[in-house]
């Protein structure tokens, strides 16, 4: 690693700290009511205050764009994690799923655990697709992530899951026989991504060609960027950060065109930012503040969801009628203040007392699975 390499890597985590609170933001607009626009395209009889929130949510605070990115660093960082761990396909394979499903799943499983108890309380379950009681069947296949109908946001875990031997099998073949196997995936499932229903489960078919971007940031992001001067990449960086924020906006908010491009430009973002030269503008990336959430961002990304819906004050209510027809735009900034406010200390308990715990012995299961496997590897040659 060339000195002060780490440090390009971390400030990616400024992009899980800024996209978690997009992600936020997006999605508490549907709890206040009002009338928000929540329409591909705001109306021609909306009003100023209208038209302006439905921007605002699409272009400042794209939530989808923070998704896409998500995707695509999941890509890039999981490819350096293989290229860090044993070469064996074998054990790789072990190493790859064993240090995974120890990252994703318990963390998930507390969550769906605490909304659970939410709902024995509470009676009631804001955030779920399928209210409550819900059975013990129902319970764990939501733990175990076969089903997300309690905490809606882990679908995004599920394709994770999924893409788990997509990325390990085209790490091995592009270790083998080069690149070109990637390019050519990565050019299949974006195809393939207009017809997800053609992969199985649409939305891993829907996103699985944004993780395999991420894997090429990593495979060429050295040839392709370490080339160019500061002005370009000054250049590069300024144009694919407005691509990435206001796709949607511009694109339409349900357009699989927007995904693209909110893909590739966060792909391009993170090449900059890792292989290219030191830039000014990569001081945003640097906050400590932005830096910690996203450190903390998977769990503040689910308990943000069992969060907000307590959180919904109505845009019709008292306390925002005197706003007028800003009064949806004004609820929405306090139920996003209010619920991120509320979740950063879950996040972080969730971050210390089971992520880090369940991270670390995910490390001590896989290494003794490749001791194991070591004498039966050693016959084998």
């Amino acid at each position: 690693m060339q000195p002060g390499r780490r440090e390009y890597y971390e400030r990616l985590q400024s992009f899980r700290g800024f996209g978690v609170l997009m992600i936020a933001f997006f999605h508490c607009q549907g709890i206040i009511g009002g009338e928000l626009p929540m329409r591909p395209a705001p109306e021609r009889d909306q009003g100023t205050a209208q038209i302006v929130a439905h921007y605002v949510s699409l272009a400042v605070f794209n939530g989808h764009a923070a998704l896409m990115a998500f995707f695509v660093l999941s890509g890039f960082v999981l490819t350096l994690s293989l290229r860090r761990g044993p070469q064996r396909a074998a054990s790789a394979s072990v190493a790859f799923f064993t240090a995974r499903l120890f990252r994703i799943v318990p963390a998930n499983a507390v969550a769906v655990l605490v909304a659970v108890t939410f709902a024995a309380i509470a009676g009631r379950a804001p955030q779920a697709h399928v209210p409550p009681p819900w059975d013990w069947s129902r319970i764990l296949a939501n733990m175990a992530l076969v089903e997300t109908a309690i905490v809606p946001v882990a679908w995004s875990l599920t394709v994770e899951l999924l893409a788990m031997p997509c990325i390990v099998g085209m790490y091995l073949t592009t270790r083998r026989w080069g690149p070109t196997p990637l390019v050519i995936a990565a050019a299949a499932t974006l195809m393939l991504s207009f017809a997800p229903s053609r992969i199985g489960y649409r939305p891993l078919g829907r996103n699985l060609f944004a993780f395999f971007i991420g894997m090429l940031v990593a495979e060429l992001g050295p040839r392709l960027v370490s080339v160019i001067t500061r002005r370009q990449a000054a250049t590069w960086f300024f144009f694919a950060l407005v691509l990435w924020v206001p796709a949607r906006a511009l694109l339409g908010r349900w357009s699989h065109f927007a995904s693209v491009a909110e893909a590739f430009a966060a792909a391009t973002m993170m090449a900059l930012i890792v292989y290219g030269p030191r830039l000014s503008q990569y001081r945003l990336f640097e906050l400590r503040p932005i830096l910690w959430l996203g450190e903390i961002s998977y769990s503040l990304y689910l308990y943000h969801s069992l969060l907000m819906g307590w959180f919904a004050f109505p845009a019709d209510g008292p306390v925002f009628v005197r706003l007028g027809g800003w009064a949806p735009l004004g609820a929405l900034f306090v139920a996003w203040a209010v619920t991120i406010t509320a979740a950063i200390p879950a996040a972080w308990l969730s971050y210390e007392a089971v992520e880090r715990v369940s991270v670390g012995v995910g490390r001590v299961v896989t290494r003794r699975l490749l001791d194991a496997a070591a004498p039966l590897a050693l016959r084998r040659a």
